[in-house]
């Protein structure tokens, strides 16, 4: 059950280290947005909440905020969604929108956080990931089910243990070393069955 269960997760795995490759070829290039915006205005406020994730040279932007302003308003009233979409911007500065003084920036990560109070009150949080760093850790399970594949396929071919390794040419039915049933005497039993 266990092996089965780490099987499927390493190809869950394998297929998000796919899509994460595609995706970092394409942010090369063409900037993909995809985002959501939420704005709710009274005849003296009004809200507006955003989440965009953004595609962009190697990096996976994420940017959530919200904005709040107290004044006279001009803006149609009522609430407004705009539901989740897709569009490419043909110029982005990177530098820009993370904040030259804010947040941090470290081997193509960053983070930083705008807080403002009212009149005009921000909280705005941005955080980029490099694709590098979502490739790797998208691709340790499907590599570590591998070198399993690969040991196990070793063993059965030397004639060892699957479970230990140890060398069954002497004991073909059951290892000494750990004492489990060996691959060719399970399958006989199976076929006997």
């Amino acid at each position: 059950m266990r092996r089965r269960l780490f099987s499927i997760l390493s190809m869950a795995s394998l297929l998000v280290c796919a899509a994460v490759t595609a995706l970092w070829v394409r942010s090369y290039f063409a900037t993909d947005v995809l985002g959501r915006e939420r704005m709710y205005t009274t005849p003296n406020t009004h809200e507006r909440s955003t989440l965009y994730l953004i595609a962009q040279r190697g990096r996976l932007l994420y940017d959530r905020a919200w904005y709040f302003e107290q004044a006279p308003m001009t803006l149609e009233l009522g609430e407004r969604v705009y539901p989740m979409h897709h569009y490419t911007v043909p110029e982005f500065d990177f530098a820009e929108w993370l904040g030259r003084r804010d947040g941090f920036r470290l081997l193509g990560f960053g983070w930083s956080r705008t807080q403002r109070p009212l009149p005009e009150a921000v909280d705005a949080t941005r955080a980029a990931v490099p694709c590098w760093a979502l490739w790797l850790s998208s691709a340790v399970l499907p590599w570590v089910r591998w070198r399993q594949w690969r040991r196990r396929r070793a063993r059965r071919r030397r004639g060892a243990c699957l479970a230990c390794g140890y060398d069954l040419r002497a004991t073909p039915g059951r290892c000494p070393e750990c004492g489990a049933v060996a691959a060719a005497a399970a399958d006989a039993n199976a076929a006997a069955a």
